[in-house]
């Protein structure tokens, strides 16, 4: 974008973007006999799917989506709905219902929903292919980590049900494996199903799909391509849970397919392919600049070959596409103008020095961004300021006003101009609903319901307001369980101070077991406080009380 630049992601870059492939709930039955209710899918909300992110997509494009606060919403395949919980407890107006195919999953949801006391939400047990919503219309549906992962019959009954019940103007989010990154991969899969066989126990092929993929990472050549290639996938696997192996590599069914196939099946249920949920991976500038300008002459105008070719030079293993109902689309080009009623925010953290062309450096997940534009900078810092909460366009110009100062019409419009280039290029999340969070300053700090009511249950992660799984250890759920807002920061000091003395919470990276009086802890104690306080705003699990 003009007045950015920024430089090639690193490894950590990458991990995130391969870590989505196959991230979903596996939820529709296609495993062998009981394999998913043996080793389930571990359920986590997950960030893209949330309804004001798709809202603000569609609405980037003129269309007027329905309020995702007050929305109905469809999960095809939830799991235990750990994705649709949190969005439950956040959104009281809106309502949820979710499918899966798994009794021991849909249990687990229901005594999860009744622990919250939550009236809006309901899993139902059943299979997709033969689901029935009768009159039933959403504004929302979504289907992540199923896809692939299914049956032809099942994939159209994913798009038969999202055809008859979606709403005018409602966004659908459908994920898969694709083709031609997923060719390098099916290789691995094609050795883990020979090697592992089909009987057994979930967790004995799982040990031996592992296995195999160490020794040939560990045997194949260290300088050609498929040796390369077995070692980052043997890298990578070994840090992912048992049940991702399984659903990825060892179970029945897993077609990846071209993406020009899948727009093509969804357009004959009358869906219309809109962009991806990660919106700048359908912004084709994204790309090498030569590789844009060809993949557009090629495309001439076509803009499901013009996704392809984008396929095709980044060899792509992962979409995360939305649909809408034939004729929602009135255009194809995103404007300024559409941007005003959303809300915004930023995870881009600024360095503390320039670089030697004197530009602004920013970074975020390994990734650096070098601003030249002083507008861009300013509103870069605000949202820093601010995040994780989001804010309007008008509410962001107030800030970077000078005090006492109303901002003068053209520079809202110049700030719309450049967040609208920070949109495009990245670096700015959009919302259809604004975001409030608690602060580490807050007199008496409140982890929200949801989370809290995970650290109870003993789960060493919490799902927060941004709608991400956030990993912990045991001593921060053992804090996370206090934060109740019931405590100022005396009192909570004094009840850590308790639960280390009486072994029930440990401080990481503190050694208080050497500790032996009291008095000791209360010179720590605080400190430790304040630096976990301060990871629990960060990570949005601080509930906003004021």
């Amino acid at each position: 974008m003009p007045g950015q630049r920024e430089g090639p992601p690193n490894e950590q870059a990458r991990e995130e973007r391969i870590s989505a492939t196959g991230a979903g709930a596996h939820a529709s039955g296609f495993q062998q006999g009981d394999d998913y209710d043996l080793l389930p899918y571990v359920s986590v909300p997950y960030h893209p799917t949330q309804p004001t992110h798709l809202a603000a997509i569609a609405k980037l494009f003129g269309i007027d989506t329905p309020d995702a606060a007050f929305a109905r919403v469809l999960e095809l395949g939830c799991a235990s709905g750990g994705n649709i919980i949190p969005l439950a407890a956040r959104f009281p107006d809106a309502y949820f219902v979710g499918i899966d195919l798994s009794e021991r999953q849909v249990a687990d949801g229901k005594a999860r929903i009744a622990a919250l006391g939550l009236t809006n939400i309901e899993i139902r047990q059943g299979n997709i292919e033969t689901a029935a919503f009768l009159s039933e219309r959403f504004d929302y549906v979504i289907c992540h980590g199923v896809y692939s992962w299914v049956s032809a019959e099942t994939q159209d009954a994913v798009f038969r049900i999202t055809a008859n019940t979606l709403s005018e103007n409602g966004v659908a989010y459908v994920s898969y494996n694709t083709y031609p990154g997923w060719r390098l991969r099916t290789v691995v899969r094609d050795i883990c199903l020979r090697h592992a066989g089909s009987a057994g126990a979930p967790e004995v092929r799982v040990a031996s799909a592992r296995w195999i993929m160490d020794q040939l990472s560990r045997l194949s050549s260290t300088t050609s391509p498929y040796g390369q290639l077995l070692r980052e996938e043997a890298e990578f696997n070994a840090r992912q849970p048992d049940s991702y192996i399984l659903g990825e590599f060892l179970a029945t069914h897993n077609a990846p397919c071209y993406f020009h196939e899948f727009a093509a099946r969804a357009d004959r249920h009358g869906l219309n392919f809109l962009c991806e949920a990660d919106f700048v991976s359908s912004i084709p500038e994204a790309l090498d600049k030569n590789a844009a300008e060809l993949a557009r002459q090629i495309a001439d105008g076509n803009g499901v070959a013009l996704e392809q070719y984008m396929d095709f030079f980044t060899g792509r293993e992962f979409r995360q596409s939305l649909l809408v109902r034939s004729g929602s689309i009135k255009t194809r080009r995103i404007r300024p103008e559409h941007i005003d009623n959303l809300h915004f925010s930023t995870h881009w953290r600024r360095e503390e020095k320039t670089n030697t062309d004197g530009e602004a450096v920013f970074t975020a997940n390994g990734r650096s961004l070098a601003v030249s534009d002083s507008l861009s900078v300013a509103l870069l810092d605000t949202m820093q300021n601010t995040f994780p909460g989001t804010y309007t366009l008008n509410e962001i110009v107030e800030r970077i006003s000078p005090p006492g100062r109303q901002a003068k019409p053209h520079t809202l419009v110049e700030a719309r101009e450049a967040l609208f280039k920070l949109i495009a290029g990245g670096q700015v999340e959009v919302s259809a609903a604004p975001l409030r969070v608690g602060r580490a300053s807050d007199h008496k700090p409140t982890v929200w319901a949801v989370a809290r009511s995970e650290a109870n249950s003993g789960q060493l992660w919490l799902s927060s307001l941004r709608h991400m799984p956030v990993n912990l250890d045991k001593g921060l759920a053992a804090i996370a369980q206090l934060l109740d807002g019931k405590s100022d920061r005396r009192k909570l000091a004094e009840l850590i101070e308790d639960g280390i003395l009486s072994g029930t919470i440990s401080i990481e990276g503190a050694d208080l077991s050497k500790l032996a009086v009291s008095q000791h802890l209360s010179h720590v104690v605080p400190e430790a406080l304040d630096r976990l306080l301060l990871f629990l705003e960060k990570n949005a699990l601080l509930q906003d009380c004021g």
